[in-house]
């Protein structure tokens, strides 16, 4: 996710309305209050920059499922995923309506690391784990469990790891360090190429 896509997600996020699941208990989606919000979204957005800058365009309440998410990314076709920060969760969020559509899971049973870091490149997601493990996988439908596969940078040693990110020029996924945990090398900014 580049930085001036993650600066509007978060400054959708950051503003009035409630993000919940507005699904019934048929499936379907309230349909009225979904309205509502893209009317005041859309009203928002009408207004002169000058006069949105200075204040949220909404403002949610993420429901309990959502108390711990630990990272956002963005799909190539502008959906917003989040993750769980301590099981491999994964979110889609409307973030132009504040709703949550689905919720999908790594493994058939649960998988339970320190996730830190989503990204997505094409058809595939990585979840970065603080010790630099990688879990690949492909998105799932609602309520479905996904394979996945682990991939181990054995970087763990060196780097207490808090980001991921695909560059295309390198064709790499990036790997930010929170805490660089080599003697000679602490307080230094690293970041791994993988």
């Amino acid at each position: 996710m580049n930085r001036v896509n993650l600066t509007v997600v978060l400054a959708v996020l950051a503003g009035s309305t409630s993000c919940r699941d507005l699904r019934g208990g048929d499936g379907t989606v309230d349909a009225g209050v979904v309205a509502e919000r893209e009317a005041h979204f859309a009203q928002v957005l009408a207004q002169p920059a000058e006069s949105t800058s200075k204040a949220p365009l909404a403002r949610w309440i993420l429901p309990e499922s959502l108390e711990e998410i630990s990272g956002l990314a963005l799909s190539s076709d502008g959906r917003l995923f989040a993750h769980g920060d301590e099981v491999g969760n994964v979110f889609e969020l409307d973030y132009r309506h504040g709703v949550l559509l689905k919720q999908f899971t790594l493994g058939r049973s649960p998988v339970l690391e320190d996730f830190e870091a989503l990204t997505i490149v094409g058809d595939r997601m990585y979840l970065l784990v603080s010790n630099g493990k990688i879990f690949e996988f492909k998105e799932g439908n609602n309520g479905q469990r996904v394979d996945y596969v682990v991939h181990d940078t054995r970087l763990g040693h060196e780097c207490e790891f808090e980001g991921i990110t695909f560059e295309p020029r390198l064709n790499a996924l990036l790997l930010a360090c929170k805490n660089v945990l080599t003697k000679d090398d602490r307080g230094d900014l690293a970041i791994y190429a993988w």
